[in-house]
């Protein structure tokens, strides 16, 4: 019996075809783990980094899959540097309100925000970290947030839930932009060898709602 504050020796042997097999409904051949992400504190404890390994390239990204190998997990779960949707959101703070932060208010202000180049993100990530991926575990690609939360990030809930009401159509562009961007993004990632699946995070509401109307989120989301 392993004690709470006791590290792992050795995992078994990972192996993405567990974790195919419990997406498929199937029955894999040992009990299998996920997780979206862990915490600085356990990455640093689980997988603690040298000055060396500090100062290579995605080095906190290596540290992830270090992490995930060494407490059993098939997979790591990674997001490509330099692809985002900006706003004015302040970042780094306890609490975030999703009002504030949006650049997108009206028709004008969608024509003067810079949308992002899915095509400009720093892919050689995969390259680098495929290269120390353990034999039969398989990256994970996930997204700087869904198309929701995107949304709710460039314009601000708020401004939305007006937008929605006097303004549809431009709300509908609004997630078109948003949601072609994350398309390519993700055609680029799964197209990678060392890609075994993709995450599309996104937060839809809370425990008794979504965040609209149901009948808006089939619409726009």
């Amino acid at each position: 019996m392993m004690r709470w504050n006791q590290l792992p020796d050795k995992t078994s042997e990972p192996s993405f075809e567990n974790l195919l097999a419990v997406l498929c409904r199937e029955v894999p051949s040992r009990p299998t783990l996920f997780e979206f992400f862990l915490n600085q504190r356990l990455y640093d404890r689980l997988a603690p980094s040298s000055e060396v390994q500090a100062a290579a390239p995605y080095a906190k990204q290596r540290q992830v899959m270090r992490a995930f190998h060494r407490t059993g997990y098939d997979f790591a779960n990674v997001i490509i540097p330099d692809f985002n949707f900006p706003s004015e959101r302040t970042a780094g703070t306890r609490t975030i309100s999703i009002n504030e932060g949006g650049l997108i208010h009206d028709r004008a202000s969608i024509e003067r925000y810079h949308w992002p180049d899915p095509e400009s993100g720093d892919f050689a990530i995969l390259d680098v970290i495929a290269k120390d991926l353990p034999a039969g575990m398989k990256l994970i690609g996930y997204g700087p947030n869904g198309v929701l939360e995107n949304a709710i990030q460039v314009v601000g809930c708020e401004t939305l839930c007006y937008l929605l009401a006097d303004d549809p159509a431009l709300v509908m562009e609004i997630f078109a932009e948003i949601g072609e961007r994350l398309t390519r993004y993700y055609q680029i990632v799964a197209a990678h060898p060392a890609v075994g699946a993709c995450i599309d995070n996104d937060d839809w509401g809370f425990k008794t709602q979504t965040m609209f109307s149901p009948r808006q989120m089939r619409q726009y989301v």
